[in-house]
């Protein structure tokens, strides 16, 4: 239960909105339902995918670093 002190005049009961737009730019579609599952599995690769690119950014910093070192590159 909440008590009517904490409700603003201003306050909406029902928000409404049109998703045609976010359907349209980023095809994204409120009908389709994803799993927890699935959330989380999309979740993890994504994140899989910022690590590994940030692994190879670091990689090619080493190896310029490395060929620098050697004189390989100027």
């Amino acid at each position: 239960e909440v008590s009517s002190d904490f409700y603003r005049p201003t306050d909406v009961v029902n928000l409404w909105g049109d998703p045609t737009k976010a359907k349209q730019k980023l095809g994204w579609d409120p009908t389709r339902m994803t799993s927890f599952k699935d959330l989380v599995r999309i979740m993890v690769e994504a994140d899989m995918a910022k690590v590994a690119a940030e692994r190879a950014g670091e990689q090619v910093k080493l190896n310029l670093a490395e060929y620098l070192e050697k004189g390989i590159v100027k």
